[in-house]
């Protein structure tokens, strides 16, 4: 949706990775590869689980392998989608609150950028 309406977004997979193979494609593909660094991230995953940074063709098979290995232990699916990694990311969240019968207000913006291992600490 966000890349319909033409809004920024990091490059990244369309869709799950299912082997090592096609995510070094992705990644290191003469004509549109995104290089590297890049993000393994897990499919079904949260809260900083099954995600490696890899920073170079030679981590690629350690880092995605780890990261798949531990999606699946910890989702059921070791699919992963790749990303190009950002650097020192701001990461902002908005809450909303409604109530089901069209009211809603919002509870100002937050910074979760503090985080350890990918996840919020503050």
């Amino acid at each position: 949706l966000a890349i319909k309406c033409g809004v920024p977004v990091i490059p990244g997979t369309d869709g799950p990775c299912t082997s090592l193979e096609q995510a070094r494609d992705f990644i290191e593909n003469e004509k549109n590869g995104i290089g590297y660094p890049v993000m393994c991230k897990a499919t079904m995953g949260g809260g900083g689980r099954g995600m490696r940074v890899v920073r170079s063709a030679g981590e690629l098979e350690e880092h995605y392998n780890s990261a798949s290995r531990e999606a699946l232990t910890a989702f059921g699916d070791g699919t992963m989608f790749i990303e190009r990694l950002v650097e020192r990311p701001r990461h902002v969240e908005v809450q909303i609150i409604g109530d089901g019968k069209g009211g809603a207000v919002h509870l100002f913006e937050r910074d979760c950028s503090v985080q350890r291992r990918h996840q919020k600490i503050v």
